[in-house]
C-alpha cells in the first residue's frame, strides 16, 4: 500500500469550496487524468452512492468509487476499485480565516495483482501528480466565480 498526503490553502470560503468538491462530477475540471464521472447509484444521503469514473489517461480506463464519508463543510472521501489498484482519497477542509480554507488530501493506494513493484518506483511521481491536481483545484476555485452560482 502507498500512503501521502497533501495540504494547500485556497483563498476560497469553506463552503464554496465544499460544495464544488462534494460535487464528484467535478472532478474532471481539475484532474487531467479524470474524462467524467457519473453517478451509477444514489442511496439515502450521499454515504454510499456510487459513480463510475472514466480515466483518459493510462491504463486504468473505468472505476467504480464508493461515497464512505459526506461531512458537509468538513470532510470527503470515497473509495474507489479499478482494474490494476484501488484506492481511499479523503479530503479534509478547516477554515483558517477569512476566506482562506486548508485542503488536506489523504490518498491509500493499494495495487492489485503484479503492478506492487511499479507503484513502489511510481510513488513520488503519484503523489507529485495530485499535488498538481491539487494546485488546478486551488486556482479553479479561486479565479472561477460563476462556479457558485448555481
Amino acid at each position: 500500500m502507498i500512503q501521502f498526503s497533501n495540504s494547500l490553502n485556497i483563498n476560497k470560503n469553506i463552503q464554496n469550496v465544499f460544495d464544488f468538491l462534494g460535487r464528484l462530477e467535478n472532478f474532471s475540471t481539475w484532474n487531467y487524468a479524470v474524462e467524467s464521472i457519473s453517478r451509477a447509484h444514489s442511496s439515502e444521503g450521499v454515504v454510499g452512492s456510487r459513480y463510475i469514473l472514466k480515466r483518459n489517461q493510462g491504463m486504468q480506463g473505468l472505476e467504480e468509487i464508493t461515497v464512505e464519508e459526506f461531512i458537509p463543510l468538513s470532510k470527503l472521501s470515497f473509495v474507489a476499485r479499478g482494474n490494476y489498484f484501488s484506492y481511499k482519497m479523503m479530503y479534509e477542509l478547516t477554515p483558517k480565516g477569512g476566506d482562506v480554507t486548508l485542503l488536506t488530501n489523504k490518498a491509500e493506494l493499494t495495487p492489485l495483482g503484479a503492478s506492487n513493484m511499479i507503484f513502489n518506483i511510481m510513488q513520488n511521481k503519484i503523489k507529485s501528480e495530485v499535488k498538481g491536481n491539487l494546485l488546478v483545484l486551488k486556482d479553479t476555485l479561486e479565479s472561477n466565480r460563476e462556479l457558485f452560482m448555481v
